[in-house]
């Protein structure tokens, strides 16, 4: 595990791991991608990780985006009614739809502006894309949606302007999750009564806990999720 919280602080104990101070200490050096990398001794597989499927792996996988996905899937509590609008279909969309499938969502939608990416959500279990250089998203949602907004958005995207549109296009009683890192010095406008009359969740990722990773883990192993296609090259290291 690249980031280990330390379980007994007061975040651990109410079981926000990634909120542990230990937890954002990172255990690996230079990088979990390097070809080799040192591994500090709180991030090394012992016999507990090896039972709940840490330690038979013969390559590396990188699961750090994938594990804060399963967090966010999560704490969205999608549930088979809803619909989940996911924003942006670059790896983290495309897993994300794959992930709400999988936790058992209703109709989910996905836009962006980039038509073979489009279609490679279509092959991931996108219920409709929405090409929004073309089409109206607003609109295009409440045409497929039965009129409404949608129960869950989830935005990838890191521009701040998408995470307000993501506000505006939640239903009642419903939830925004944020995972695209937008810049610190950058706001949006809300307003609380709105909130409180509409019953909206606005919910904050930052990572996933050694919990997600393990799901994730598991996934691959059941191969429950399709990712081999997700990459589109690679390129050979000269150093």
């Amino acid at each position: 595990m690249h980031h280990v919280p330390c379980l007994d602080c007061h975040f651990c104990r109410r079981g926000s791991f990634t909120m542990c101070e230990g937890f954002k200490e990172f255990g690996f050096d230079p990088t979990g991608y390097a070809e080799y990398t040192r591994i500090k001794r709180a991030s090394r597989p012992d016999r507990r990780s090896q039972a709940a499927g840490f330690g038979g792996l013969r390559r590396g996988v990188s699961h750090r985006a994938v594990s804060a996905l399963v967090s966010a899937v999560r704490r969205s509590r999608v549930s088979v009614t809803d619909t989940v609008l996911v924003m942006g279909s670059g790896f983290i969309g495309i897993i994300a739809v794959q992930l709400f499938r999988i936790f058992g969502s209703g109709l989910v939608v996905v836009v962006d502006n980039v038509p073979e990416k489009l279609e490679q959500a279509k092959r991931h279990g996108a219920d409709v894309v929405i090409d929004r250089d073309r089409e109206n998203v607003f609109s295009r949602l409440r045409e497929v949606n039965e009129g409404r907004r949608a129960d869950v958005v989830f935005n990838t995207a890191p521009a701040i302007q998408a995470a307000e549109e993501s506000v505006a296009l939640a239903e009642k009683g419903g939830a925004v999750v944020q995972f695209g890192g937008t810049s610190p010095h950058e706001s949006i406008p809300i307003m609380p009564y709105e909130f409180i009359k509409s019953e909206l969740s606005f919910i904050g990722v930052y990572s996933g806990s050694h919990i997600d990773a393990n799901v994730v883990l598991s996934l691959l192993a059941r191969k429950r999720l399709a990712v081999r296609d997700l990459v589109t090259i690679t390129f050979r290291w000269s150093g």
